[in-house]
């Protein structure tokens, strides 16, 4: 389009929000992005039948086989009860009137909350694009292939039923939340809501075929990777595998009835939003970098770090006071009227529960501050984006939102030293305890016939005077590369608060806290290789990418890259564990939730409980070491400059 017009110049950036359900595998998806893509992906947990993006945020919506899924099951056809009791059934098809009025009332009710939401959220002229199984209008259900692939379902439960497999009351309270509608019911529901215009509305071809043979074993396929998660839940896991071999079977016997409706019933509908009165409610990019992934552990087990990050939570809860004071005093929020909406990152947001605690705090402080200068009404909606790693378990992520939370949410895979946003698209950047990592261990210090070789070391702690330096290069390259992405994300007066452990600039790397804790780390491994478990090669192949800056290493940096100021720089008291004794066993546990998906990368699984419980019997022994050291975590508050005009 902009080619067409002959305005190549003014191509925009894309960024690509892909929704889903909270429950969606967005791990999976994330992993499967097409490396070579030329837009911004964010994964937006929630059901579209509700508010996910903020007002006018939104220039096209594209929904492709969603919306004929309702958003629950009609409560009649469950109710024994009720005349729309749909008993021995599992779908509507061929059911009574009652209980197809009380889906097609489920799916009027659904698309007005759909089209009531995208209403807010899509721009004036923007466009949506569906695409979905339907039926011709003037056709009975049974036209609708889905329908029938949901009957011939339900008959196969039966069959599980009468050989005693499935009870019949199961049956009875099991129903599909599937409508298939006709292009006249959702043009009606587009004229109700009263936003959209219809563009366009056509068939889409029929779908190809080839073998015909193959179909059977196709549509079986099909809707078990769709509905086998809801039949697991409802029946159990172990019926799955008979119930599709009967579900195939029984397609293959009716297989003309499937062929004579899989065509003709799919439709497009392209819909340009009107301008109406909205409700109140609710540059250059480092491609050729290498970036190594090292998340948290995943999932909410003992050794995750969703439960071993109490250490982290003391950095979030110590920066509270002085996050507030660098809203108030330095966020210069009348930059960014008349925006409805303000933009959060957090870089670095591992799995909660310490990153949503920390949102909490920041949406505090900014609407704090709209208050304070008399702009309550004008406090914008919010929309936060938790980056990490395409690898962090953004599942985990996803499924402990807080329910009440009051801002819509976004996961951003890809690594913080590269860009991960469109240009000026950010008005505050966050990353607590994240950019200690560096992006790739530094490469000399594993090579055998270098100076800077780190042999029978994991770290760069006590090493040679090669080796730190080859760690502050690494260093001081990725925090360029993350303040030039930085640059150009964040909008003219946006805030960057980072929060991190480090040192003080004359305290010796080998003092500093996080440096003699990954050094006993370095000692245990040796350990396994005297007893035999590990290989030397093993160890002198094994580095950790972590690096304890000073203030002093940043604002460098910051000064080099030119496009910000640094607006606070502050220590951070966090409280200190009281009861010692049970430090070894906590910084074991931290450890191993922040360590453990690279050693067992490295040396595999099975050495790690023996490893950290050698680890922690090494803290014991050293913890007067380990509480005499220098430890210290940074709060620094960066504020983006508006950029000069060459002359």
């Amino acid at each position: 389009m902009y080619q067409s017009q002959g305005e190549n110049s003014k191509i925009p950036e894309f960024q690509v929000l892909f929704n889903d359900h909270t429950s969606n595998d967005f791990n999976t998806l994330f992993e499967s992005f097409p490396e070579n893509r030329r837009y911004y992906a964010a994964g937006v947990p929630g059901s579209f039948y509700s508010r996910i993006f903020p007002s006018a945020s939104i220039h096209l919506v594209h929904s492709s086989y969603a919306i004929h899924w309702l958003s629950r099951v009609p409560k009649e056809v469950l109710d024994r009860h009720s005349p729309a009791w749909n008993k021995g059934r599992i779908h509507y098809l061929n059911a009574s009137d009652e209980v197809v009025r009380a889906y097609k009332a489920q799916y009027v009710k659904d698309m007005e909350c759909f089209l009531h939401a995208r209403a807010q959220e899509i721009v004036c002229g923007g466009l949506m694009v569906l695409t979905y199984p339907g039926r011709p209008d003037g056709s009975r259900s049974f036209q609708a292939w889905a329908n029938l692939a949901f009957q011939v379902l339900g008959l196969c439960l039966m069959d599980l039923v009468t050989k005693g497999v499935v009870s019949e009351e199961k049956v009875d309270s099991f129903n599909m939340p599937i409508y298939s509608m006709t292009p006249l019911e959702l043009e009606a529901a587009v004229k109700q809501n009263g936003s959209f215009s219809t563009e366009m509305m056509t068939n889409l071809p029929d779908p190809l075929v080839d073998d015909t043979l193959s179909v059977p074993q196709l549509l079986a396929s099909q809707l078990r990777a769709s509905m086998g998660g809801m039949i697991k839940k409802h029946f159990g896991e172990e019926i799955l595998d008979e119930l599709f071999d009967l579900y195939r079977q029984k397609c293959e016997q009716d297989m003309l009835a499937f062929l004579a409706v899989l065509g003709h019933n799919f439709l497009i509908q392209y819909a340009k939003h009107r301008e109406t009165k909205r409700s109140k409610d609710m540059a250059a990019d480092n491609t050729n970098i290498v970036f190594e992934a090292h998340p948290m552990k995943g999932g909410d087990g003992p050794n995750s770090y969703m439960k071993n990050s109490i250490l982290q939570r003391g950095s979030v809860d110590a920066a509270k006071e002085l996050l507030n004071k660098a809203i108030a005093e330095k966020l210069d929020i009348e930059i960014f009227l008349p925006s409805k909406s303000f933009h959060i990152a957090d870089l670095g947001c591992s799995t909660g529960p310490n990153t949503f605690l920390a949102v909490e705090n920041i949406l505090e402080a900014v609407e704090s501050k709209y208050q304070s200068l008399g702009l309550k009404s004008q406090i914008p909606e919010f929309l936060v984006f938790f980056n990490d790693h395409i690898s962090n378990d953004f599942n985990m992520l996803f499924q402990s939102l807080p329910q009440n939370r009051r801002y819509h949410a976004a996961g951003v895979p890809g690594s913080f030293y590269k860009r991960v946003f469109p240009n000026a698209s950010i008005n505050f950047a966050y990353s607590s305890t994240a950019i200690q990592w560096l992006s790739r261990v530094p490469t000399v210090i594993e090579d055998s016939t270098s100076p800077a070789w780190n042999k029978e070391c994991v770290h760069y702690s006590n090493a040679t005077d090669e080796v730190i330096k080859a760690y502050e290069t690494q260093y001081s390259d990725d925090m360029e590369s993350f303040l030039q992405a930085r640059a150009q994300e964040i909008v003219y007066g946006g805030l960057i608060v980072l929060t991190f452990p480090g040192r003080h600039s004359d305290t010796p790397h080998s003092d500093a806290t996080p440096n003699v804790v990954l050094q006993l780390l370095g000692s245990s491994l040796m350990d396994l290789v005297r007893k035999g478990v590990v290989r030397e090669e093993k160890v002198d192949s094994f580095n950790i990418p972590v690096y304890s800056m000073s203030p002093k290493e940043l604002s460098d940096v910051v000064e080099r890259n030119g496009c910000f100021s640094i607006e606070m720089v502050a220590d951070l008291l966090v409280s200190q564990v009281e009861d010692t004794s049970s430090m070894p066993k906590l910084i074991a546990s931290h450890i191993r939730a922040g360590m453990e998906g690279l050693l067992k990368q490295h040396f595999g699984e099975e050495i790690l409980d023996e490893l950290f419980d050698l680890y922690q019997k090494k803290c014991e022994d050293h913890i007067s070491t380990i509480i005499s050291g220098k430890a210290v975590n940074f709060l620094v508050v960066l504020k983006r400059k508006e950029d000069r005009l060459e002359t």
